[in-house]
């Protein structure tokens, strides 16, 4: 997924198979994200669960033993779909053989959906926060975020390595943006573009009010891509 390889970690909360097998219902399971940029080195800060079932619900067909199917995701448009199986059992059908069981039964496939990079967020809310990126070098000419931001503002600044504001690319000279877009342009009043400092060490600060950015790149068109 963009320039980062993504991963679904089924986490295992038991009971043994054996268990499940003798009172028909399945085992507990979630799935949580990790993510690495080579394939060895795997980054799993965030343990928060991704996907769950519902233990507490007997008549859920994704009551437990949650697992992800179909590579991770799709990217359809600006959503991110999750196909994902999950059991309801039968309690019913108790036997300690686990596949003579009801552990395995009535199974079916969901679909969870995400916004497009929305994994993580920078969000403010009533004050201002301020995000000021690292320095970076490009080969693009136009600035994209990702934002969900309609009930407030985003600014964004073009900054030498130092921070001091470029001419031409302040706050007071970009049109605040006030949108809810996975694609949304950057400009500035008499720049539309950033093609001047293509190749340039730079560092974009951020000024946002009641909302959230998710992501930000340069690209080479004026579609986004």
């Amino acid at each position: 997924y963009e320039s980062l390889m993504l991963g679904l970690i089924q986490v295992h909360y038991g009971p043994p198979n054996s268990v499940g097998a003798q009172g028909g219902f399945p085992k507990l399971t979630e799935l949580q994200l990790a993510f690495s940029r080579d394939g060895f080195h795997w980054d799993r800060n965030c343990r928060d669960t991704f996907i769950s079932g519902k233990p507490h619900d007997k008549d859920s067909w994704e009551r437990a033993y949650v697992h992800s199917i179909g590579g991770v995701c799709n990217v359809v448009n600006d959503k991110l779909h999750f196909y994902y199986t999950a059991f309801q059992g039968d309690e019913s059908n108790q036997n300690s053989i686990p596949f003579w069981s009801g552990l395995y039964s009535n199974a079916s496939t969901g679909l969870a959906v995400l916004r497009r990079d929305g994994f993580a967020s920078m969000e403010a809310k009533h004050n201002e926060g301020i995000l000021l990126t690292r320095p970076i070098t490009f080969d693009g000419k136009h600035l994209f975020i990702n934002i969900d931001g309609s009930s407030g503002r985003l600014y964004a600044e073009i900054c030498q390595v130092d921070g001091r504001p470029i001419s031409g690319f302040t706050r007071n000279e970009c049109l605040p943006i006030s949108t809810d877009s996975t694609k949304q342009l950057v400009v500035w009043k008499n720049r539309d573009n950033l093609e001047s400092l293509s190749g340039k060490p730079i560092r974009i600060k951020f000024y946002l009010i009641n909302g959230k950015l998710y992501a930000f790149w340069i690209s080479r068109t004026r579609d986004g891509v």
